[in-house]
């Protein structure tokens, strides 16, 4: 626990590049279990799912990234199971979402992409998927609801309501502290998400509205506890 513990984490993490292609096979049938909304022991599996999870180019990410996306939204109100997720999305997205870097690469796609319109007639809505999907991720349809988790993070209040001290929602419970991450470091996750995203049109748009609508809350007149935050934010 404590310092060590939370050492012992982030050895664990930057361990996962060192990962064979058959650990996530073997993660996955240990952790799964785990996995239930009515059992407590539903946290653990969450924390070793974020922390051991091995998401570099090569391992079957596609395979497990549905699951966690309907999973992190079992709990809205829960600001520490959001975290432990979208540290997970965060590294996908950073291992996994880079943009093609040579123009023989494009090349080869495109003349990929020739055979396949010549040998079918319904190659239009492929391509579109293509177009912003990532190691068989369509981001397309995670983009909206991870945004929304992000907008909830700031914790701004909504018209004239007295903005709380503290949220009220569920925590995970005490066991997994040195599993978790204080708010700014969580909002950092949620920024780096939108930077090695932001090639993609889709997360452009969202991060625009987004900055758009917290825009009123950067004023030095509507400060508050959110304001750490959005900084942080802004600053990543």
């Amino acid at each position: 626990k404590g310092t060590h513990g939370t050492a012992l984490v982030k050895l664990a993490k930057a361990c996962t590049r060192y990962w064979a292609e058959t650990a996530t096979q073997e993660m996955l049938t240990e952790f799964r279990p785990y996995m239930c909304i009515h059992d407590s022991l539903a946290y653990r599996g969450a924390v070793l799912w974020s922390t051991f999870m091995p998401t570099k180019r090569g391992h079957p990410v596609g395979t497990w990234f549905g699951e966690v996306e309907a999973m992190r939204l079992w709990m809205e109100n829960n600001r520490e199971w959001d975290a432990v997720w979208l540290a997970l999305i965060t590294r996908v997205a950073k291992d996994n979402a880079k943009p093609p870097s040579s123009s023989s690469s494009s090349s080869s796609f495109n003349n990929d992409m020739m055979d396949v319109s010549s040998s079918t007639t319904s190659s239009s809505p492929a391509t579109s998927t293509l177009s912003s999907s990532t190691h068989n991720i369509d981001w397309d349809v995670y983009i909206p609801s991870i945004f929304n988790t992000i907008l909830r993070m700031f914790s701004l209040p909504a018209a004239n309501a007295t903005p709380l001290e503290k949220p009220p929602g569920r925590k995970m419970p005490g066991t997994y502290a040195m599993f978790l991450e204080d708010d700014n470091v969580c909002l950092q996750h949620a920024a780096q998400f939108c930077v090695h995203l932001l090639h993609f049109s889709p997360v452009a748009t969202h991060l625009s509205n987004l900055l758009r609508y917290t825009e009123r809350f950067y004023h030095p007149s509507n400060g508050g506890n959110w304001s750490t935050g959005l900084a942080k934010f802004l600053l990543e």
